[in-house]
């Protein structure tokens, strides 16, 4: 979809394919960064820093934030009782196994992501393996519930008012004379982006988060996985109780269960 040097029908971005990826790096490691062909320092401003893996979303004081927290604690309840469970049978024999999984699992994720807690951090200083909570309560709520958020929010508003290009400049006075519509951008443009929505931009949800059935060979983890599921509709019926416009955002039918478009 970035590719617009090699004139893919359905990539709507005005500038070249290696300008927009110029925008990954500098979200990964900063900006300015050494990579950047624009300003190829060291050290990134204070207004671009470097990517770290989040523990918690960002407080963002809306309807928007609160839908965001609701959801994350609600996940992070789920993932606490599974965690709790692995820290309760870590002396057996099964335990010691994932013991040895989830820190080889947490060496190559760490050596990627900047700020994911590596083998030695991943079940903290004590017996409630706390980073594991927090590592994978993140995870789970970024692909699915953020993701989806995102996408079906943006995806609504659709090309008509979100355009890719707009080919005049910014008006340069109050008294600066009204464009026509015609000057603003071309059919192709829109022909462009509306293929962009349809392909990358809206949701096409193949497995929902609400519908996943979990492979516990436990009964304490698959009534913690049933819980799961009415949890999540109880947070939903929460942010309809507060106010908040869940269709603006996505309801738990719209909730794909990872990173599916």
């Amino acid at each position: 979809i970035v590719s617009e040097s090699r004139g893919e029908f359905y990539a709507p971005f005005a500038g070249p394919s290696d300008t927009v990826r110029q925008l990954v790096a500098a979200g990964y490691v900063g900006y300015p960064h050494p990579l950047s062909k624009y300003n190829p320092g060291n050290t990134p401003g204070k207004a671009y820093p470097k990517w770290l893996y989040p523990h918690k979303p960002r407080d963002i004081p809306s309807d928007f934030g609160k839908f965001l927290d609701l959801y994350y604690y609600t996940v992070k309840r789920f993932v606490r009782e599974v965690v709790d469970h692995i820290m309760e049978n870590i002396d057996t024999e099964k335990g010691k196994e994932e013991l040895y999984y989830i820190q080889i699992w947490a060496r190559y994720i760490a050596h990627w992501l900047p700020g994911f807690p590596n083998e030695d951090e991943i079940f903290g200083d004590d017996d409630k393996g706390e980073p594991l909570v927090t590592a994978v309560t993140t995870f789970i709520w970024d692909v699915s519930i953020a993701h989806s958020l995102d996408h079906r929010a943006f995806g609504l508003l659709g090309p008509h008012h979100t355009p890719f290009r707009v080919r005049v400049p910014p008006p340069d006075s109050p008294n600066a004379p009204d464009y026509r519509r015609s000057q603003i951008l071309s059919g192709w443009d829109m022909f462009k982006s509306t293929l962009g929505f349809e392909m990358f931009f809206k949701p096409h949800n193949v497995q929902l988060l609400k519908d996943i059935k979990y492979d516990f060979d436990s009964e304490t983890l698959l009534a913690a996985a049933e819980n799961f599921q009415a949890e999540l509709k109880a947070t939903e019926e929460q942010l309809v109780a507060e106010a908040v416009e869940i269709e603006n955002y996505a309801p738990l039918k719209d909730i794909a269960c990872s990173i599916q478009y």
